[in-house]
């Protein structure tokens, strides 16, 4: 089933018209990964910072927080600052979805490990975006740490 997840809807939810994506139970919705267009790609590629929000059990999406983001090729990624315990890492790797908002682009994602990505072109996107910040703080989302702390950021339709 690579390229959909399936987003579970309550019962009342599907008679109000609202979404709930990790509800344990009983309806539920295809949901499909799509490609980035080239508008979203070069946007997101060129932003300095992006938000992210991962969705809540109960389908609810959590306030976005700020963070870098880079372009390799057509994937977008996101690293965590500061390891793989920061909270709203965590989160997202939990919901597995949320959505992306940068430079006028909101779009639903994928969370996804990205452990067999090119890390050494992440780095180098990370290091070529961000080489105005102090190295010491690009250096918190480069190197060997980095891979684990790597999610690839794929759009939902």
């Amino acid at each position: 089933m690579k390229g959909r997840t399936l987003d579970v809807v309550s019962v009342t939810a599907a008679t109000t018209g609202s979404t709930g994506r990790a509800l344990k139970g009983v309806l539920m919705n295809d949901r499909r990964d799509t490609a980035w267009t080239p508008a979203e790609l070069e946007r997101i590629g060129r932003v300095e910072e992006v938000g992210i929000a991962s969705y809540r059990p109960n389908g609810s999406l959590r306030p976005f927080i700020t963070i870098w983001g880079v372009r390799v090729g057509d994937e977008i990624f996101i690293r965590s600052a500061y390891g793989v315990d920061n909270p709203w890492f965590r989160r997202a790797v939990a919901a597995g979805t949320g959505r992306i908002s940068a430079e006028g682009i909101e779009r639903d994602v994928r969370f996804s490990d990205a452990a067999d990505a090119d890390h050494s072109a992440i780095d180098a996107a990370y290091r070529a975006k961000y080489k105005s910040h102090p190295p010491r703080i690009v250096a918190t989302v480069v190197g060997r740490d980095a891979p684990p702390t790597t999610l690839q950021l794929t759009p939902q339709d």
